[in-house]
């Protein structure tokens, strides 16, 4: 009746299922509350690296995360809790992982070519 709603609706589970959703870890003892703002972080921290990978590796990120596009996009048509991503972050991590290999990587070789200008002139 409300086809409107219900792209809504599962637009907020995909958005539950990438990020968190209001309240998460509530039901959780103190300590784990104490500790979900970190894992926030972290998660962040991870997200940010998945996209710059696309900066690093080009177009073939794409094939890298269409699984877990592909498994977020089906979760979400029935049910999705963050939980149900825990899945789909070991992925996440060694794309995140392979993009900061690739950024210390890009370092160093600005550092070194830096260098050997420096040697060339001086």
């Amino acid at each position: 009746n409300q086809p409107g709603f219900v792209i809504q609706m599962y637009c907020l589970k995909l958005k539950n299922f990438w990020w968190f959703r209001k309240g998460a870890g509530n039901e959780q003892n103190e300590t784990i509350q104490k500790l979900t703002p970190v894992y926030e972080a972290f998660y962040f921290l991870m997200l940010v690296l998945v996209i710059l990978s696309f900066y690093f590796v080009g177009k073939k990120a794409i094939v890298l995360l269409s699984v877990p596009i592909a498994i977020s996009l089906l979760q979400s048509a029935f049910y999705v809790e963050t939980r149900h991503r825990i899945i789909i972050e070991p992925q996440l991590m060694f794309i995140a992982i392979l993009t900061f290999i690739l950024i210390i990587n890009k370092q160093s070789a600005q550092r070194a070519i830096k260098s050997a200008q420096r040697a060339t002139i001086g």
